[in-house]
Parts: structure tokens; sequence; C-alpha cells
């Protein structure tokens, strides 16, 4: 199934593939946390749990905004929703740049991915301006087939 403009489908699978990475990664930090010595585990703990709440909610937004951006067709809320993939991507690549270790690089490469993605869509999704896209290969069998025979 190849995906044109279904920005909530794009979303809803960034949503579910970074919240369990990300759910790897911050039991991998909080298990690090408590085995060093002088690590502060239930400190550590607290503090994955907040960021990973943060994270469910931020791409849970992003998903009723892939999804109103599809359904609407709306320009703005499409704008939107690049612009805030953008944003995604620059932190996920920031992440990259600086990584603990090999799942949270995993994790941020998923997410730049899957950023660059959503964005793709979305940009298709605003060139369209409301009417239905179509790939050009339909496009181009459609407007030969309409020329009269001879």
């Amino acid at each position: 199934m190849k995906l044109t403009y279904e920005t909530g489908v794009a979303t809803l699978v960034q949503f579910v593939v970074i919240s369990l990475l990300n759910v790897g990664t911050q039991v991998t930090s909080v298990v690090k946390s408590c085995t060093t010595e002088g690590g502060s585990c239930l400190t550590t703990a607290f503090s994955s749990t907040g960021y990973f709440m943060l994270i469910v909610i931020w791409f849970g937004l992003l998903w009723m905004l892939g999804y109103q951006a599809q359904q609407r067709r709306s320009r703005n809320l499409c704008l939107g929703l690049v612009a805030a993939e953008f944003m995604v991507f620059v932190i996920s690549y920031h992440n990259a740049k600086h990584f603990p270790d090999l799942l949270s690089l995993l994790t941020s490469l998923a997410d730049i991915a899957l950023a660059l993605w959503v964005i793709y869509l979305a940009i298709r999704l605003l060139r369209a301006r409301g009417r239905r896209i179509v790939t050009g290969e339909r496009a181009r069998r459609r407007r030969h087939s309409d020329t009269p025979q001879l």
C-alpha cells in the first residue's frame, strides 16, 4: 500500500514506533543509572517517566494534527504539520549527533526518517489544494486516452 497523502496514517505509525522505541530508551537509561555507583535510580526513573509522557503527548498531538490535515485538507493544518515535523527533525538530528548509546541513535534515526516521510506526505497534500492526489502515470494515461483515435 503506497501512501500518497494519508498524513493521519503516517503520524499514527510515527506515534507508535517512536513511543515503543522511547520505552526502550528510557528503560535503558534507568537501568544504566541504577547500576552505576552513586547513580540516583529513583530520580532517573521519575525524570524518564516525565520525559516519556511528554513525548507521548507531543506525538499524540502530531497524530491528531496529521489526521485533521488529512480529513479537512486544510492548507493551514498542513503548514502546521510541516512546521511541527520540521521541529521534530531538527531535535532528532541534534540527538543523533550526540547519542549516548546505540538504542538512542536508532530512535533518533527512526524519528528523522518518519519526520521526513510525514513532511513529504504533508507537502503532497498541501500541493493538491484540496483536490484528489493522483500519480503522474495515471494522469498521463488518462490524458492520452481522452484524445480521439483516428
